[in-house]
């Protein structure tokens, strides 16, 4: 009985052996990755084929001559989202993000056009002690500003407040109180008028107010995330401002998150009336499913485009990422995955479809500094103790330093191969920072 059992034992191992032979002689050895020196990665929008066709024909027509050496030295792709935004960009709440602005597809009720006198600032039963100074805000339906105002516990001497345009950080209006001149006091805050002008629906404003002697309208501030709206939904609040710290500097018991239900002493105002009454929202309504429509016939029509642009250039790669601004971090991360996994390189080179390279130059100083066998290279224009944005196209309103680390900026970067290595290895435990 041992014997035959072991002849059994020896016959299945004789079969699963034969098998793992066959399979290997099926599948072959395993491929060999292609390889180049240099992988130039160009991030570009879905929808950005003269940038693209304008690099083919400019300084990435090496590509198109076989002949030319730097075609064995170098690969060069372009990096595309490869998902649309479903949001149309008229109702997106920002032009860098695939967030939906709140009412811009509601139904009603609609603001009534007879309410005349709004503050722009969250109830308030009490003051408490805060650093707040201002707050930013969008505006989701054409408002008529027409008095600024600032809360008189706030200020000893001379202060200003500044209304300014976040876009373009160009002061609007301004206003400065004192207490020889503080204007007139209207519902606990020293109100003064001011030239009437129209804030046009989607205007981004911040309300900020400054010692006058020691500030000035472009000063930096740490920024927290809010998202309330006032009662007839003209104004929604984004970002509330304090002034000159961060929460690791000592300052306790400021939220990170900050919601209708809290009190804050918020020390700038400002009055408006709705400009164009009620018929601004429902034509808003109206129009929304007409957005939405053309919106995917247009991305539609788009994705065709695309598809007939990788058949007949291969050099693009799709990134399972929705293709807005917000989303460049993951859009990076998922190609150095995607490019760890089809090809050896030894040196990244990032940059966008705007920019123009000298590739023969970077190659020649590549060469002139021996790098592509080198390790830990990050290699670029630096910026060093940069502030950090809290408002615009690059706000950052996760990071709590007040100055960025050192990072490269400008028409691109080079990262060797264990460092994108590193990044593809930790993905998904990194913090994706704007």
């Amino acid at each position: 009985m041992d014997f035959q059992f072991l002849l059994l034992t020896i016959s299945l191992s004789s079969v699963v052996l034969i098998a793992a032979i066959v399979n290997m002689m099926k599948s072959g050895p395993n491929p060999v990755k292609p390889s180049y020196d240099v992988v130039v990665g160009v991030l570009s929008a879905a929808d950005n084929y003269e940038h693209r066709d304008a690099i083919r024909l400019g300084w990435g027509s090496f590509t198109k001559n076989k002949t030319n050496p730097m075609n064995n030295r170098v690969l060069l792709k372009f990096i595309v989202g490869e998902y649309w935004c479903d949001v149309p960009p008229e109702l997106r709440l920002s032009e860098y993000s695939c967030e939906q602005k709140p009412h811009s597809c509601d139904e009603g009720p609609f603001p009534d056009s007879s309410i005349s006198f709004k503050s722009v600032a969250p109830v308030r039963t009490q003051l408490v002690q805060t650093t707040v100074v201002g707050y930013e805000f969008l505006v989701l339906g054409a408002v008529t500003v027409d008095q600024l105002g600032i809360v008189p516990a706030f200020f000893t001497k001379d202060v200003t407040v500044y209304l300014v345009d976040v876009r373009t950080m160009a002061v609007v209006t301004s206003m400065r109180f004192s207490p020889e001149s503080p204007g007139l006091l209207m519902n606990g805050y020293y109100m003064k008028h001011i030239a009437t002008f129209i804030l046009p629906q989607d205007f981004r404003g911040c309300v900020i107010v400054r010692n006058t002697e020691n500030h000035e309208p472009g000063d930096k501030y740490t920024a927290y995330t809010s998202l309330f709206q006032t009662h007839d939904n003209s104004i929604e609040y984004l970002t509330v401002y304090e002034q000159g710290f961060s929460l690791t500097s000592g300052l306790a018991g400021f939220p990170t998150q900050i919601d209708a239900h809290t009190v804050y002493n918020i020390p700038v105002i400002f009055t408006y009336q709705i400009h164009q009454g009620p018929n601004q929202w429902a034509e808003r309504s109206v129009s929304c499913d007409d957005k939405k429509r053309d919106w995917l016939d247009y991305t539609h029509r788009q994705s065709e485009l695309l598809n007939s642009e990788m058949v007949t250039h291969n050099d693009i790669t799709l990134v399972p990422v929705v293709d807005v601004y917000r989303n460049l971090p993951s859009k990076l991360l998922h190609f150095y995955k995607w490019l760890s996994d089809n090809y050896d390189y030894k040196l990244m080179l990032k940059t966008d479809d705007d920019c123009y390279l000298k590739l023969t130059d970077i190659m020649a100083a590549i060469d002139d500094f021996s790098v592509l066998h080198k390790t830990n290279i990050w290699w670029g224009n630096f910026r060093v103790n940069w502030a950090v944005d809290v408002y615009g196209k690059w706000a950052e309103l996760d990071y709590r330093a007040i100055v960025y680390p050192p990072f490269t900026c400008g028409s691109g970067y080079i990262l060797s191969h264990d460092l994108t290595g590193w990044l593809v290895g930790n993905m998904d435990h990194l913090k994706q920072y704007q």
